[in-house]
């Protein structure tokens, strides 16, 4: 793998003396939590991929729009107090339909040992949810933990999916939104909010995300942006989802484009800009305070109905095209295979580390990565 190097340094804003110190203390008991993981703080020049620099040069000047200031962060770290489970694993797939490979990537699933499934849209391509349901429950069991988001291939038979979707809840608790596909669900401590093409950050997430204390969130739908994803998907759920899930911290999962790609720690979605302090491949830094604040985008869409080819951001081997906006792609231009991405939080006894990897159902491990909340 191939490691960056470029870092910025952004200006420390004016302090009061005693807020000053405050902060220095706070930050240094946070960087000490994080060094004994033996992860990789956020602000660090190595990265699992390598040492040879930055070819696609991300500049320690370039502009950080969004970026957390030193005040920011330590607030942001602040906000979020309450960790999830020790260890606490969660599978990540979309695009199944209802094939054969939809069960090999649910087997695999349960071997990897997740605690619960977040299926990014598009289960059923046949507006069958009697049959989605079946091939799951006959692989997982009829309670295991499965949160679902609307896609595009879900929309004439969506109000199918919600009874057996809520049996499926495993002791989480669930917080209606604005409409049926809209909610918040809290499981062993990790947050995520549902969303579909057509919504908001102001009415549909703000509202779950503002004044929650948890450490880890995570915004969850289906349709992209053209620019965050590497197939021939245009741009269809607006920037102000994604830029509000960036700002309040939340990791953001989607699929539709039938590929799995991952982007490297942005400041800004609508720009795609990669933030100056935390711009290794494999080395991810999230935290945000609701104005200000960074995470990273997946597109999850292997989960068993097709596999597609990269045809933006090329060359389509590592470092990619598109100012460096990825760390990683995986589609059939680099053999992909059908598997689930898998993030584990609250690992090594820090609740702000996290660790995560894409892995085939023939048992390859395509990528690592590891990520650290501010």
């Amino acid at each position: 793998m191939v490691m960056h190097s470029d870092m910025g340094k952004q200006e420390e804003p004016r302090k009061a003396p005693l807020a000053r110190v405050i902060g220095i203390v706070i930050g240094a008991i946070v960087l000490a939590l994080t060094v004994g993981t033996g992860l990789s703080a956020c602000g660090s020049a190595e990265d699992e991929r390598g040492s040879i620099g930055d070819p696609q040069g991300v500049q320690d000047d370039q502009e950080d729009e969004g970026a957390l200031e030193p005040s920011d962060k330590t607030s942001a770290a602040l906000n979020g107090t309450v960790s999830t489970d020790p260890n606490l694993k969660i599978a990540f797939i979309g695009d199944t339909g209802t094939g054969s490979s939809f069960t090999s990537v649910l087997n695999l699933v349960q071997s990897e040992g997740a605690a619960a499934l977040v299926v990014n849209g598009d289960m059923s391509y046949s507006a069958n949810p009697t049959t989605w349901w079946n091939q799951v429950e006959s692989v997982l069991g009829t309670t295991f933990p499965v949160f679902i988001s609307r896609g595009n291939h879900d929309d004439t038979s969506w109000s199918g999916y919600l009874p057996k979707a809520a049996t499926h809840l495993g002791g989480a608790t669930r917080v209606a939104g604005a409409h049926d596909a809209n909610y918040k669900t809290t499981f062993r401590g990790l947050v995520l909010v549902a969303a579909k093409k057509g919504d908001n950050g102001a009415t549909h997430i703000t509202p779950f995300l503002n004044t929650d204390n948890h450490i880890w969130k995570i915004c969850h739908w289906h349709q992209n942006q053209a620019a965050m994803q590497v197939g021939g998907k245009g741009d269809e759920m607006g920037w102000d989802v994604y830029e509000t899930c960036r700002k309040q911290g939340a990791i953001i999962q989607t699929g539709h484009e039938h590929s799995y790609e991952r982007t490297r720690t942005l400041t800004n979605m609508t720009s795609q800009t990669v933030d100056s302090t935390c711009n290794g491949a494999s080395i991810l830094c999230v935290g945000g305070d609701g104005t200000n604040g960074r995470t990273f985008v997946t597109v999850a869409g292997l989960g068993g109905n097709s596999i597609r080819s990269q045809t933006r951001c090329t060359p389509t081997t590592f470092p990619y095209g598109c100012s460096n906006t990825w760390g990683f792609i995986y589609t059939s231009n680099q053999s992909a295979n059908y598997g689930a991405q898998f993030i584990t939080f609250n690992v090594g006894g820090n609740p702000k580390a996290a660790t995560g990897y894409f892995k085939t159902i023939s048992g390859t491990t395509a990528e690592t990565f590891s990520i650290t909340h501010d």
